[in-house]
């Protein structure tokens, strides 16, 4: 065993001597790897006993006193934020031109680009979803409308697709939110729908224009943690430094959350260490353990993805090394709460949320959102889609 962060992250592939360097030539991970479980027939039952052996190898020591919640008082008891009619407070105060669908992405770009002072997202969904994925889409649409740093939305729809504005309107009234709805196909075209869109951004523009940003206590405010080009020291500086940020967020009665689960396999048993109750400590392993199934089931060598090309070249060895290291920016508080992808966490303190590595969608989902039961009955899914 190769033992890090007091865990052992790998096997010895070779002998190593007292000094020598080690990294991806002669240490191989354990978790994740699919390649292993999916051995040649005449390799296979033996393939399988080791790693089945390898996989219930079980953290050496976890606990130090450099991973202990701090406790510390915050830095300071308030923040400047503008206070929102669903209880979130934001620190910026954006007017998003929002397109329902792919086929509004261009013409929701035009409008803010003629329109100083507003931004625009992209996306190339707002078609063809069915059950958990109209929910899956939906959730995340409305995270980007409601976000606490977006003070109004100019919805840009083309007029004929699934997921439509009114059913996106419908949460963004439920939460209190300013928008304006405008139909590509109302408008004649693109010419048309670009001046329209001019108008209405201009209008959420000026009603905005008199919001104030004011103190806050600090315990409102939400973090959401990312990692982004991983090397060998992350998991020893920039993140630890993040996670005594995380830690004195949570002290002082805020909400952090953290996701990544593929950066979780193999630290999964720290995580749950620090569950808050039986059910939160469940679930961590559930979430980790699906992603790690659906890794195995592909019958490929996870290195390559995780880590990445980039994460070995700075030093990183295996999933479970980066995964670790991953981790320490989420502190050492303990887990309040697992929530689904894009989902808004019903508890304060440092949360998980299900999400994957890819920095975009992982990014998305952080920008959290949750229907209300009332949502649910507006907006389901048109029985003719």
């Amino acid at each position: 065993p190769v033992v890090k962060y007091g865990t052992t992250v790998g096997l010895a592939s070779q002998d190593i001597a007292p000094g020598e360097h080690v990294h991806i030539h002669n240490v191989e991970g354990i978790k994740g790897r699919g390649d292993k479980v999916q051995a040649p027939p005449s390799e296979r039952s033996t393939e399988q006993a080791r790693v089945r052996a390898l996989s219930q190898t079980r953290p050496v020591s976890i606990v130090r006193s450099t991973d202990e919640p701090l406790g510390a008082e915050p830095i300071a008891d308030t923040f400047l934020g503008y206070p929102r009619a669903d209880g979130s407070v934001g620190i910026r105060n954006h007017i998003l031109v929002f397109p329902t669908v792919v086929c509004a992405a261009t013409v929701a770009q035009m409008i803010s680009r003629a329109v100083p002072g507003t931004v625009s997202v992209s996306h190339p969904h707002g078609c063809g979803h069915l059950g958990a994925d109209w929910e899956h889409m939906l959730r995340a649409m409305t995270g980007f409308c409601t976000n606490p740093n977006v003070g109004g939305v100019l919805l840009v729809g083309l007029g004929c697709e699934q997921v439509t504005t009114d059913v996106l309107a419908a949460r963004l009234q439920d939460a209190g939110q300013r928008f304006e709805v405008m139909h590509m196909q109302d408008e004649g075209g693109t010419s048309g729908a670009v001046a329209t869109g001019r108008e209405l951004a201009q209008a959420l523009l000026r009603t905005t224009a008199t919001d104030r940003r004011i103190p806050v206590d600090i315990s409102r405010l939400t973090v959401g943690m990312k990692c982004g080009g991983s090397d060998t020291l992350s998991g020893l500086t920039a993140n630890p430094a993040a996670g005594v940020t995380a830690d004195l967020l949570v002290a002082a009665g805020g909400t952090v959350i953290i996701t990544e689960v593929p950066e979780m396999i193999g630290a999964e048993d720290v995580l749950a260490s620090r569950a808050g109750d039986e059910e939160v400590r469940e679930r961590i392993y559930e979430v980790v353990d699906d992603m790690e199934r659906s890794i195995l089931a592909t019958g490929v060598d996870v290195r390559g993805s995780e880590p990445s090309p980039g994460n070995m070249e700075g030093g990183l060895t295996t999933l479970e090394e980066k995964s670790l290291g991953a981790i320490r920016k989420g502190g050492s508080s303990p887990v309040r709460q697992v929530t689904a992808y894009a989902e808004r966490p019903r508890e304060k303190g440092l949360i998980v949320m299900d999400g994957p590595a890819l920095d975009a969608v992982s990014v998305t989902c952080l920008l959290y959102t949750s229907p209300s039961p009332r949502d649910r009955t507006r907006s389901r899914m048109p029985s003719s889609a």
